[in-house]
């Protein structure tokens, strides 16, 4: 149970770098 959790938490965290990265990426393609 608990290391499904992890993993659970684990693809929130990768999830929301990707989401980072592409509205940087989009930022730096406006300017």
């Amino acid at each position: 149970m608990r290391y499904a959790h992890g993993c659970v938490y684990f693809k929130a965290v990768v999830i929301n770098l990707c989401c980072a990265y592409l509205l940087v990426i989009e930022e730096t393609k406006l300017k």
